[in-house]
């Protein structure tokens, strides 16, 4: 089977799993994710976060960003272009007030409300998607946005997925040559580091993830 065809038929299995998680299996992994994220992002400090606004069927990254805006950082998140094929960035301040329903019911910055940032401007990205492998593979939902944004970011900017841990795959996941990777995936169990943040020592013992080149 090509790749595409590949990526089809594991983009069902994953949303079927998806589908499947009962309202206290996303609770418990939604709170443990955050925590773990929360620290890791202090570790890399940064300080300028894009992220996204997780659907109903994602992990739950809500108290997360909500905590970063009280510790007073910054935060962006995307919203579809009027197109329907690029994304844009804004500046989002407080997430009840500045967020509403856009592409495919998804929840998006209020473009009135919320002034444009450059996406080279964050620090790190949250990216999610439907799997993940060792390698820092990621399988999103097919209509390319994420990986048009993780192409254009400058190798500085950590690129982090967050899912839950049955979306990381042991088996390598089908690629095509426009499909990019990431730097480090979270799950509620593990962080997985592909490529380490340019100054930070290896963890003891030698760690656990791949080390990539820039």
């Amino acid at each position: 089977m090509r790749p595409a065809g590949e990526k089809a038929a594991l983009r069902q299995r994953m949303r079927r799993r998806l589908d499947a998680v009962g309202p206290e299996e996303h609770r418990a992994a939604s709170e443990a994710i955050c925590g773990l994220l929360l620290g890791r992002l202090e570790e890399l400090k940064v300080r300028t976060l894009l992220a996204f606004h997780p659907t109903a069927r994602e992990i739950g990254i809500l108290p997360l960003l909500e905590t970063w805006l009280a510790g007073g950082h910054r935060l962006l998140l995307p919203r579809v272009g009027d197109g329907g094929w690029l994304l844009e960035y804004h500046r989002v301040e407080e997430l009840a007030a500045e967020v509403l329903p856009g592409f495919r019911g998804i929840m998006e910055p209020d473009p009135e409300r919320c002034p444009l940032e450059e996406a080279a401007s964050a620090d790190a990205v949250l990216v999610p998607g439907l799997a993940f492998d060792r390698e820092g593979r990621r399988l999103g939902q097919g209509g390319g946005h994420y990986d048009r944004l993780l192409a254009e970011l400058p190798s500085r900017v950590r690129r982090i997925a967050a899912g839950f841990d049955f979306q990381l795959q042991d088996e390598a996941l089908p690629a095509e040559e426009h499909d990019e990777r990431v730097d480090e995936i979270a799950t509620p169990d593990q962080l997985l580091v592909v490529r380490r943040a340019k100054k930070e020592p290896p963890p003891p013992g030698g760690g656990s993830g791949l080390e990539m080149a820039d």
